[in-house]
C-alpha cells in the first residue's frame, strides 16, 4: 500500500532549451536518506537506462520528508 498522502507527476517540454523534456514524481512518503543509499538492482537499472538515453536523473530524498526524482532528457526532437 502506498506510504505517501500527495504525490505530484511534472511533465515538461522547454523547446527554447534544445527541445529538453523533463519528468519529476514527487511524494510526501517515508523518504530515505539519499546521502547514505544503497544501490540495490531498481537503482542500478533506473541509471543504466537513463545512461543509454544519454539523459541525467537526479533522485533527493529525506527521510519523513519525502522523494523528488528527476529526469532529464535533452534533444528530444532532431534539429532541421
Amino acid at each position: 500500500f502506498p506510504s505517501h498522502d500527495r504525490l505530484l507527476i511534472r511533465i515538461s517540454i522547454n523547446s527554447n532549451k534544445q527541445n529538453i523534456l523533463e519528468m519529476s514524481v514527487e511524494d510526501d512518503g517515508v523518504g530515505f536518506d539519499s546521502s547514505n543509499m544503497k544501490i540495490g538492482s531498481g537503482l542500478n537499472n533506473m541509471k543504466e537506462r537513463t545512461k543509454q538515453m544519454n539523459a541525467s536523473l537526479i533522485i533527493n530524498s529525506r527521510p519523513g520528508i519525502g522523494t523528488l526524482s528527476t529526469l532529464t532528457l535533452s534533444r528530444l526532437l532532431d534539429e532541421q
